[in-house]
């Protein structure tokens, strides 16, 4: 199979679920004619159904009978096929069918999300350039190289995990595996930045390119998806001490969620997690190891950075377990080179991690007296050495320990296939896994790699998240460290530089610009023997270089600070220019606020004068002319009474003046008399009290002020 044909069966089988052998074959039929549809440009005459097997098993490696083809096609319901003739059955597929493969195997997300990759690299760079910081390696690829290598990487991770799943189902899949071989430094550092590039939709898109070599494996041992559904019932992980490591966040943080994650869903499947008395001893022997090394490269000195320990130092310490330790260092509570107390609790949070994750011990007696030890010790160290691994004898010890105890336990229940095989060691070493199926060819694998068993976990543990899509592609990333290793002549001669500046009186950061400024030479001329052979000169010359880059730094500092010294000084007359310019125009402001103020002042002023003026006529015409009316009120009062008073003497004059009348009659006049003179008086009253407001000088002043008012508007 190719690596296009690859990607359209990926495309096909990228559900994610688990699902029924004739479905997926069906898939698969529809996939051949479709191919030869888009071949034909429109002269296909069908396929009969030995031409879909050939072209089945020509394309994509699978083989099946007339039988199983003809019933796939038969009981598809989706009518997806159509019979073009009868004798002979030719096949093709429906107009429909052919959109909906587009759809799929003409999916440009992949497309999308590389250069959604390459861009955000590209942008990324540009920044780190900036910073002054390393250049990502996407950089040094075309966009074309970028594609091809992680379709490279995609069919590669397929097979290889092909390989192990067809193991499992008791079929060799002879296929190239995923080797560090297969790409060098520079792909692996691209794979690596894509591989931890924060995207959901990339970790999604990886995982079903990945996994879909569940469902291809169950086709090519003709066996229902759901066949496997209790496949996880009574099975043992013994997880190795770089697992272990990975999740105490040893391996960095991004490292420890993933592990995390993996952890996490074997628990929720009910497989039970264990570590060996093996394992348990190499957490113990590695954490001292580690802590020794860095001790005896760094000694009582303050930890310099882990860039310069991973140049100088990385074949002897494992700048993880630095990074640890400068970590460590960091936290006021500790004391740098305190290393027992360091390495103490190293252990104790490596206990404590297993605890927390409820992984258990298992012990067992030493093999190292056995010939089958010691036959398998030195074929593994040699495998590792074929593989360009370099292997660690004490690694090594605890490996074949513990794959020796898993086919131990394995061989108790008779194990001779995936089901009754309950027990695996999950370790993140490819050699090591690949030393494992080569030993024993033909037997389900026992050392399995922790995205093999996560894959599986993932199609029948229910519905997934980002997260697990996450987790799963951490999982396929190169460890760009090549084991351990022992030092050659340059490495000899970095240490002795790094040991040499280390001994410098001179403070941290110092030392770190020292090596930095060292380590910029050498990478110049990394094959030159000849430039270590004065260590001495090197380390003087550094000093000199930092030296004299301080002392440039620092005059460039003092004329910044000069130049910003002068702005300010600039900047403070030109404040105090504006200052003044301020006050003399606050001061304008002010004086022709207060001439406002005094014309529009002597403008009231003159206004309330004529106002008074017109106040005090208003006040004096109106107590005038109320003097005028109470006066004439007084007049006609009393001329009407003068007048009431003569009308009754006349009347009573002629009543006086009667004779000859009886009594009755002067009776009737008296009461007329009186009539007359009563009504008068009240008559007077009224008119004097009606027209004349009477002598309410109150009303006669408000009366009189509003005519006065009337008149001064007219």
């Amino acid at each position: 199979m190719q690596v296009d044909e690859y990607l359209r069966l990926a495309f096909m089988l990228n559900n994610n679920q688990a699902t029924s052998l004739r479905k997926n074959l069906e898939k698969m039929i529809s996939l051949v004619l479709y191919d030869a549809e888009k071949s034909s440009n429109g002269k296909f005459k069908g396929y009969e159904v030995v031409d879909i097997i050939e072209n089945l098993r020509n394309s994509y490696e699978l083989e099946f009978s007339e039988t199983e083809v003809f019933d796939a096609i038969k009981h598809n319901r989706t009518s997806a096929f159509i019979c073009l003739s009868e004798k002979p059955k030719k096949f093709t597929i429906s107009v429909e069918e052919i959109q909906r493969i587009d759809s799929k195997v003409k999916d440009h997300s992949l497309e999308t999300i590389i250069s959604e990759f390459i861009g955000y690299k590209t942008k990324a760079s540009d920044d780190q350039e900036n910073n002054g910081s390393e250049a990502f390696e996407a950089d040094s690829f075309s966009s074309d190289e970028v594609r091809d290598i992680l379709y490279k990487y995609f069919y590669t991770l397929f097979n290889s995990n092909a390989s192990y799943i067809r193991s499992f189902l008791g079929q060799r899949y002879d296929t190239d595996k995923l080797s560090d071989s297969d790409f060098n430094p520079a792909e692996k550092k691209l794979i690596n930045e894509f591989v931890y590039w924060e995207n959901p939709e990339k970790d999604r898109m990886v995982y079903e390119l990945v996994s879909c070599c569940f469902d291809y494996c169950m086709m090519t041992v003709k066996k229902d998806s759901k066949t496997y559904q209790k496949i996880f019932n009574n099975k043992v992980f013994y997880l190795d001490a770089n697992v272990i490591f990975r999740l105490v966040g040893i391996n960095r943080e991004n490292r420890k969620r993933v592990i995390s994650a993996f952890v996490n869903k074997c628990k929720a499947v009910d497989i039970k997690l264990k570590v060996t008395n093996f394992t348990r001893k190499e957490i113990d022997d590695t954490i001292d190891r580690n802590v020794e090394r860095i001790r005896k490269v760094i000694g009582g000195h303050i930890p310099v950075s882990t860039r310069a320990i991973g140049y100088y130092a990385s074949s002897v310490v494992n700048p993880d377990f630095y990074q640890v330790y400068r970590d460590w260092c960091n936290d006021p509570a500790n004391q740098y080179n305190n290393y027992a107390s360091f390495g103490r609790e190293l252990k104790q949070e490596a206990h404590r991690t297993l605890s927390r994750y409820g992984i258990q011990y298992a012990n067992c007696d030493s093999f190292k007296d056995n010939d089958v030890f010691r036959d398998d010790l030195e074929s593994l160290i040699k495998f590792k050495q074929r593989s360009n691994r370099n292997a660690s004898i004490h690694a090594a010890e605890v490996d074949v320990s513990n794959y020796l105890f898993v086919r131990k336990m394995n061989s108790v229940n008779n194990a001779n296939d995936f089901f009754s095989t309950h027990h695996y060691l999950i370790s993140a070493d490819h050699a090591f896994g690949d030393w494992g199926r080569e030993k024993v060819p033909n037997a389900v694998p026992i050392v399995v790699l922790p995205s093999v068993w996560y894959s599986i976990i993932l199609q029948y543990a229910g519905r997934n998240t980002n997260d697990d899509y996450t987790a799963f592609t951490r999982f396929l990333n190169f460890s760009l460290q090549n084991g351990e290793r022992k030092p050659d002549g340059i490495e000899n001669s970095k240490l002795a530089i790094l040991n040499k500046v280390l001994n410098l009186q001179e403070p941290q950061d110092i030392k770190d610009s020292i090596l930095f400024n060292i380590e910029d030479k050498l990478q110049n001329n990394p094959s030159d023997a000849d430039i270590y052979e004065d260590i001495d000169a090197i380390v003087e010359e550094g000093l000199e270089s930092v030296t004299s880059q301080k002392v440039s730094e620092a005059r460039k500092e003092e004329q910044r600070i000069a130049k910003l010294q002068h702005e300010a000084d600039k900047e403070e007359y030109n404040r105090g220019l504006r200052k003044l310019k301020d006050q003399h125009e606050a001061t304008l402001n002010e004086l022709k606020a207060d001439q406002q103020r005094y014309k529009d002042n002597s403008e009231k002023e003159k206004e309330n004068a004529v106002q008074q003026a017109k106040d005090k006529y208003i006040d004096d015409e109106t107590d005038r002319r109320t003097k005028g009316v109470l006066i004439r009120n007084w007049i006609i009062t009393i001329l009407l009474v003068a007048i009431l008073c003569l009308i009754i003497y006349l009347i009573f004059h002629w009543i006086k003046s009667l004779t000859n009348i009886t009594e009755k009659e002067q009776m009737m006049y008296d009461f007329f008399k009186y009539i007359v003179s009563g009504g008068l008086t009240i008559v007077t009253y009224l008119i004097i009290r009606t027209i004349f407001c009477g002598f309410d000088t109150d009303k006669i002043r408000a009366k009189v002020r509003q005519k006065v008012e009337r008149e001064h508007r007219n």
